[in-house]
């Protein structure tokens, strides 16, 4: 069993509405998700906020690395990663210096109430900024 926090399992109960069954999450046209469903999901909602290249495994190693400068003990983050090998976790705390900037893992410790790191502070554009910001034709066109 993976234990939720409240907003997350809110979320999950929006997405089901009324159904009592099938998947939690569907694509637009109610059908379930495939392989590639997720990761376009993810590159999608990236792009869109700016991220730049964004995958599912980075979410996963922000997870990691989040619970690890929380000072969760690294048991409890293997067990949480379903690493088999605690080696398997120990990577992510080496790797950790090239992640520190990457703007997936910022985004998180900024959302989570982290501080980002000292010589990096993420800025959000203004209203005006994001106003006048030339609008990307594709992405009007996914609307």
């Amino acid at each position: 069993m993976i234990p939720l926090v409240p907003r997350t399992a809110r979320t999950i109960d929006l997405a089901i509405g009324e159904r009592r069954d099938g998947p939690i999450l569907q694509r637009h046209d109610g059908h379930r998700l495939n392989r590639r469903t997720a990761p376009r999901w993810v590159r999608s909602i990236g792009k869109r906020a700016e991220l730049g290249l964004v995958h599912p495994h980075m979410l996963r190693a922000a997870f990691i690395m989040a619970a690890l400068d929380a000072g969760v003990p690294l048991r409890e983050v293997q067990v949480a990663a379903r690493h088999a090998d605690p080696r398997t976790t120990t990577v992510y705390v080496r790797r950790r210096q090239d992640f520190d900037r990457h703007a997936a893992y910022v985004v998180v410790a900024f959302v989570a109430g982290g501080s980002p790191q000292a010589n990096f502070t993420p800025r959000l554009p203004t209203a005006s900024e994001r106003l006048s910001r030339p609008q990307d034709p594709s992405h009007k066109a996914s609307q």
